[in-house]
């Protein structure tokens, strides 16, 4: 019988996928731009940042798009 590696998880959202990247990989590089870089725990305490930007200005229960 054929073995195969681990697949990674399959994710509800993309923002499940960061959490668990930020949770298993905190210091890893997520974004990087030039000289500059995030850490995923530095990406998601941004996201995480926004959100409770957008729920303060009334985007309770709704679905953004950012273009």
């Amino acid at each position: 019988m054929d073995t195969y590696p681990d697949l990674p998880p399959i994710y509800e959202t993309v923002v499940h996928m960061l959490a668990d990247a930020a949770r298993r990989s905190p210091d890893h590089v997520a974004l990087e731009m030039g000289a500059e870089s995030l850490s995923y725990a530095q990406y998601r305490n941004c996201v995480a940042g926004f959100a409770a930007e957008l729920i303060d200005a009334g985007a309770r229960g709704e679905r953004v798009a950012l273009v």
